[in-house]
């Protein structure tokens, strides 16, 4: 790729950091011999530093930046014309040429002119995006319990993550609460960890909301679009119902601006509780799977006009990968003792490994970045 502008390059789901290095020729070719340091710099990014060198060579002063890390070189530019980008992601480094079209400079004044305008380019290049120190809400069941997924969120775009969330609950409950919404609430419920149901000041101040259930509604019927909960009991009727609460409570808190996004389920393999995967008709003649959840709770959020993340389709997360996301890495196990579940045998694949939750709020991050930008 090719630009004539000195532009820091953006992709969805992660902030980089671009660090140019700018090289001038060596134009007295009868001495090599580096003639020492004309500047010294450093650039520091996630705590890891970036030194920069500028040097002499022979007897005409010329330019030749270095970039080093750790002490070790990783990178310079070899023509007058380049300009090597260096997008530095966690352990990887990947290369770019960019055709910058620097002028021959005749003299050390017009070349540091130039490197001037590098380092001014890079000091004023912000690796922020507009998420930052934003209220992100993460509402779900016990995949969002675990409190792992929402990090990705936390780390790529800066957000602070509040949570909604409780294990073996289904799609109503979070958002009406354990024990629904004309239940009683109260110290002693909120010490045994009984959720509440979803509230004007859970939503006020969020930049984000994302809900992310129907694990524990597999036995649900999908149903169709105008479906609504509690009049129809379907996937559609839910999810209709959950947009609806979700809208009432931001309506009620003056937050319209916050953005909503609606979390499908992934490609879960077996469980203890369920002894069918992601691919198997579940419940047992209804002609329905876990994509078919997927596909109504799209059609449902499209209709709304509210962004989706589709993991099933997306994710990467399937049945050649539930030994690497999947919580645990075998499907069936011969003997097991002490293992609760309908099918103690299984291996719990539904829930995820380490792995597995990054993966999942890698694509909600991406999600997020498609829908309503960085």
């Amino acid at each position: 790729m090719c630009t004539t502008n000195l532009k820091r390059k953006k992709a969805a789901g992660n902030r980089y950091l671009t660090v140019f290095l700018a090289a001038f020729p060596f134009l007295n070719c009868q001495s090599r011999g580096w003639g020492g340091y004309g500047a010294f710099n450093s650039y520091t990014y996630n705590g890891v530093v970036y030194e920069y060198a500028y040097f002499t060579v022979g007897a005409d002063w010329r330019a030749h930046m270095l970039v080093t890390h750790n002490g070790g070189v990783i990178g310079s530019t070899h023509t007058l014309t380049e300009l090597r980008v260096f997008e530095v992601t966690g352990a990887t480094q990947d290369t770019t040429l960019v055709n910058h079209c620097i002028d021959t400079a005749g003299s050390a004044v017009e070349i540091s002119q130039k490197i001037s305008e590098i380092e001014s380019d890079l000091g004023s290049m912000s690796t922020t995006t507009s998420w930052e120190n934003g209220e992100f809400l993460a509402i779900g069941d016990s995949l969002t319990a675990a409190r792992k997924w929402p990090n990705q969120l936390v780390s790529k775009l800066g957000m602070n993550v509040t949570y909604h969330a409780k294990g073996g609950l289904g799609m109503i409950a979070l958002v009406d609460g354990e024990l629904g919404r004309a239940g009683t609430y109260n110290s002693t419920t909120d010490a045994a960890g009984t959720l509440r149901p979803l509230s004007s000041a859970d939503v006020a101040g969020k930049k984000l909301i994302i809900y992310f259930g129907g694990y524990n509604n597999r036995s649900t019927l999908v149903g169709q679009l105008g479906d609504l909960y509690p009049t129809q009991n379907t996937i559609a009727g839910y999810t209709q119902y959950v947009i609806n609460r979700i809208y009432e409570e931001l309506i009620a808190a003056g937050n319209l601006t916050c953005k909503v996004l609606i979390m499908t389920p992934h490609c879960a393999g077996k469980y203890p509780y369920v002894d069918a995967d992601g691919y198997a008709i579940y419940p047992a003649g209804s002609g329905q799977t876990m994509e078919t959840m997927t596909d109504i709770m799209k059609e449902v959020a499209n209709y709304n006009n509210v962004a989706v993340c589709d993991l099933w389709h997306n994710s990467g997360i399937n049945k050649f990968t539930w030994t690497v996301y999947g919580a645990e890495s075998f499907t069936y196990i011969e003997a097991i003792t002490g293992r609760s579940g309908t099918y103690p045998h299984n291996g719990d694949q539904l829930h995820c490994s380490n792995l597995g939750y990054a993966q999942i709020g890698d694509c909600a991050t991406g999600a997020v970045i498609a829908a309503y930008g960085n």
